[in-house]
């Protein structure tokens, strides 16, 4: 079933062979991004043989027809999103979308939506937003047809790439915003964790999670729960198995993450392929993740007294922002003095309630003023015009309107910054 590659004195299969199963999905559409080389960023060692690698088990091995797959091994935003939307015309209800990505991965600094970056993006936070595309944007045009859709994706969103070189030197990245709840129609099976490290394996030449998730949906992963090999592997069986050797070949520290309704989904069948032994030999070569920015303790706000929100404090220490803030002349600080960027003060309200509710309010306080104080002057303009007495309780009262919504946004702004403090 398969050639053995000789590394570190154990026979491994050669995934870099296909697997032909003679299955066939007929409804099923790809696209495959592998980029390796990028222009302003350090490059992503082996993406492109990822692509290459990810290409033949869809192929050959799902059964995906080859006229189907779209594969990018060089790939800006635009051409991601073009390939994207081609896919999803292709298939309809009863087919699926298989998105994978190698290559560079963040957070927004605008958002802190995961985003996955076009080999043209310069090397500036202020550049991802426009090179990059958020990574729930393709799952939506994927699925705008009635498909299900699969994201897999092996790349890192905090800041750093494979090699273990920050994306940009000397910038702290916030942890990414993921979703936690299943999603209709949609299974997103990441590499590592938000705040955690995707590593290369020298000795295969692929990306660890790449390598190990291609050969589970070989065959290694059937049986992984229950040990009975029906010969179909599901995306629970395949992230588990994945989980497991991660550890076994010694990242325990990498753990890949499985979120929507699709655990379940037959992801291969008839894959009969079977794992071979896996050690720390396969290792060899895979760099440590550095420390970005001043090092930090990991429970930074451990000190904190009682009556803060847990969830605030979570989120600072992920964000490696220490509490409590104070505000200077061009916005916050934390305890150390270090500005807190405007996506990581969002982040910090946006993690508790009382802070949910003062962006609600907030956000309904502009909009009432505007709508208040336009209403009222073109009323009143009109009246003047008009020499309309009538008009004028019109007036009046679209200016209440915008009074109220003046007062909603100094509630809504005080919740905010209320937010941020012990409750």
């Amino acid at each position: 079933m398969w050639t053995p590659l000789a590394f570190a004195g154990s026979d491994l299969p050669d995934l870099d062979d296909p697997l032909r199963t003679g299955a066939r999905a007929p409804h099923d559409a790809a696209v495959v991004v592998g980029l390796s080389d990028y222009l302003f960023l350090p490059d992503v060692a082996f993406a492109d043989r990822d692509a290459t690698l990810v290409r033949d088990w869809l192929v050959s091995t799902r059964g995906v027809p080859s006229d189907r797959v779209r594969v990018l091994t060089a790939g800006s935003r635009e051409q991601i999103v073009a390939a994207v939307e081609a896919a999803g015309r292709d298939t309809s209800e009863g087919g699926t979308v298989w998105l994978y990505f190698a290559g560079h991965g963040v957070a927004s600094p605008q958002s802190g939506h995961r985003l996955l970056l076009g080999d043209d993006t310069r090397q500036a936070p202020e550049a991802f937003d426009a090179r990059g595309v958020e990574l729930d944007a393709l799952s939506s045009l994927a699925s705008a047809s009635g498909a299900r859709v699969v994201t897999w994706v092996d790349a890192c969103f905090n800041g750093t790439g494979r090699d273990g070189q920050a994306v940009v030197s000397g910038t702290r990245f916030a942890v990414p915003d993921w979703v936690t709840g299943d999603r209709e129609g949609q299974l997103s099976w990441a590499a590592a964790g938000p705040d955690q490290f995707a590593r290369p394996l020298e000795g295969v030449r692929h990306g660890a999670f790449t390598w190990l998730s291609v050969g589970a949906l070989r065959g290694w992963a059937d049986g992984e729960i229950d040990g009975a090999r029906d010969g179909i592997v599901t995306g629970a069986e395949a992230t588990l198995f994945v989980d497991r050797a991660l550890e076994r070949i010694g990242l325990p520290d990498q753990d890949p993450v499985l979120v929507g309704d699709g655990a379940g989904w037959q992801l291969v069948a008839g894959a009969t392929e079977r794992a071979p032994q896996l050690g720390e030999a396969l290792l060899v070569g895979a760099p440590q993740p550095p420390a970005i920015g001043p090092a930090r303790p990991p429970t930074l706000n451990a000190d904190l007294a009682d009556g803060w929100d847990p969830a605030l404090v979570a989120r600072a220490d992920a964000l490696s922002v220490h509490l409590p803030l104070h505000k200077g002349m061009l916005g916050y600080k934390d305890s150390d003095d270090e500005r807190v960027r405007r996506a990581a003060f969002d982040q910090l309200v946006r993690a508790t309630k009382y802070g949910r509710n003062g962006q609600r309010l907030l956000g309904a306080g502009v909009a009432t003023t505007a709508l208040g104080f336009v209403g009222a002057m073109a009323t009143g303009a009109a009246a003047l015009a008009l020499e309309e007495e009538g008009l004028i309780p019109v007036v009046a009262g679209a200016g209440l309107v915008g009074v109220t919504g003046l007062g909603l946004v100094v509630v809504g702004q005080a919740h905010v910054e209320n937010a941020v403090e012990p409750r």
